[in-house]
């Protein structure tokens, strides 16, 4: 049965809860969050509601941040984390707080996710996941490599930055045509990882060891390096993960007008363009030169397009 009380004695409701369920674990409640120090690092589970609530539907967002004063001091305003159900956590948490079943589910998705805290407190373990795959909650580079530097030293932020760019080779075009003014001048446009890896080993003056493959183009436009990191994602998720590797040979143009042809294949009953294996093959072969479909018959993970819940890449 729905609670049907004013939404601010709802939330006041899951709020009481948590503060339950989190001080043996040295949480403090604070109005809108509760907080645990230790020393100069700061676990935060923040709340956050609609101003559209009515009786019977009541909104609570969760999100879990992790701050370090020492990481700030390399890199200005830093912090880890995200909203539980946003692209950095895609724990799918459910919103309407005044049914109590989804109430339920919400607080155990909590805490399934408290162990990302213990995660970024542990540098040496983290660098090893992250040279294997995305982590949840420190999805992007300018995230990693300040954490790294501040906690490891720059050496472990080049050891992630070969890891990212041997993992997934179709990042290279960007990283190599990466440049503040590019995306200063494409405001609006989000950073695809090659640009926003290039541009935080830059800004630390982090080396990367590693050599570019010799036949990796460069890219100069974030939609194109945008559409390369997509399409890379999209045949990993078919099965295809030498075929994305080949994308770094893949000028700009061309990868926008592969984009136009899978834009123009879409219908009215074409279905959901994640699971339209054609789509799919017109990248495929003009990496590869074969007319064939992918090799999985649909994508792992389905919404590729999430970083999060990308496959390991070693």
């Amino acid at each position: 049965m729905l609670d049907t009380r004013r939404p601010a004695l709802v939330t006041e409701g899951l709020h009481a809860r948590l503060s339950h369920e989190l001080a043996p674990l040295d949480f403090v409640a604070r109005k809108k969050a509760f907080v645990r120090k230790r020393g100069k690092i700061t676990h935060r589970i923040e709340m956050s509601s609609s101003h559209h609530n009515a009786p019977g539907f009541v909104a609570a967002w969760i999100a879990l941040t992790y701050v370090d004063t020492a990481v700030a001091r390399v890199e200005s305003g830093w912090r880890a984390g995200g909203e539980l159900g946003g692209a950095e956590f895609l724990a799918e948490p459910p919103v309407n707080v005044a049914d109590p079943a989804q109430v339920e589910v919400l607080v155990a998705r909590i805490h399934a996710r408290l162990g990302f805290f213990a995660q970024v407190d542990d540098a040496p373990a983290l660098l090893e996941r992250a040279r294997r795959g995305y982590v949840p909650g420190m999805l992007e580079p300018r995230v990693l490599v300040p954490y790294l530097v501040a906690r490891m030293g720059n050496a472990a932020a080049s050891s992630y930055a070969s890891a990212l760019l041997g993992g997934r080779p179709e990042l290279w075009p960007a990283f190599l045509g990466a440049s503040a003014e590019t995306v200063k001048a494409q405001k609006g446009t989000c950073p695809d990882h090659g640009t926003d890896l290039s541009l935080s080993l830059a800004k630390l003056e982090v080396r990367l060891e590693t050599a570019p493959p010799r036949d990796a183009v460069v890219s100069s436009s974030l939609g194109a390096a945008n559409l390369r990191c997509f399409f890379g994602r999209q045949l990993r998720a078919w099965g295809e993960p030498e075929a994305a590797a080949w994308l770094r040979r893949i000028p700009d143009p061309r990868i926008q007008e592969l984009r136009a042809a899978q834009e123009a294949m879409r219908g009215p009953d074409t279905g959901p363009p994640v699971d339209d294996g054609r789509q799919v093959a017109i990248v495929l072969h003009e990496v590869t030169g074969d007319t064939r479909a992918p090799r999985r018959e649909r994508p792992t993970p389905r919404f590729f397009q999430y970083h999060v819940l990308q496959e390991p890449w070693a």
